[in-house]
């Protein structure tokens, strides 16, 4: 029973790993953009751009998808917050299942909400409202850094898709991929889609 899960857990590395490299998401930002913070998570440079370490990206990817399963689970909020393209395929999934309307501890927030809007004043209330447990960023474009400030002030774990320019500071579980490559980006997001609809 337990060499059967320990080869379990080895196929689903291997396809991580297969499928990340497929989809290009080892690709980081040029040197001279990637953040010192952000080293750990590199695996080397080629001409002058990072190359992401894609056994970290799973690492996180892995833990993310858990504590996503575990809030889904106990019935904990959930805010996701990403652009209107990003949203738009996180929700195209197969016409009989759509997580949001299944699943009301869900909060979808479009970017233009986060950098628009917000303030340090109406997200606290925001949070205080509706009790959130979880936050995940597609894409950590965010600039303000009293969000992530609040959410970790509040302890509220953190997942981000985010690339070697990102700014990690208050994020629990940074999964690093190509942001700018579409095909990398909503393989993740795709596995995202998946652990919801289960």
């Amino acid at each position: 029973m337990i060499n059967k899960k320990i080869k379990i857990k080895k196929i689903q590395k291997e396809y991580l790993l297969n499928s990340l490299f497929k989809s290009k998401n080892f690709y980081g930002e040029s040197l001279k953009e990637t953040k010192k913070k952000n080293l750990p998570f590199i695996y080397g440079f080629r001409h002058n751009y990072s190359i992401i370490n894609l056994k970290s990206t799973i690492f996180f990817l892995q833990k993310a998808l858990f504590l996503i399963k575990l809030c889904i689970k106990k019935n904990k909020k959930i805010l996701i917050i990403g652009d209107s393209f990003d949203i738009k395929f996180l929700l195209s999934e197969s016409k009989k299942i759509n997580f949001t309307q299944n699943n009301k501890n869900i909060i979808l927030k479009n970017d233009i909400w986060v950098n628009g809007l917000l303030t340090n004043k109406t997200i606290s209330n925001f949070l205080k409202q509706n009790k959130i447990n979880l936050v995940i960023l597609l894409k950590s474009k965010t600039k303000q850094n009293y969000l992530l400030t609040e959410f970790n002030h509040k302890n509220i774990p953190v997942i981000t898709l985010n690339n070697t320019n990102s700014n990690i500071d208050y994020i629990n579980y940074p999964i690093f991929s190509n942001t700018k490559n579409l095909k990398s980006l909503f393989f993740l997001i795709y596995l995202i889609r998946k652990t919801f609809s289960k």
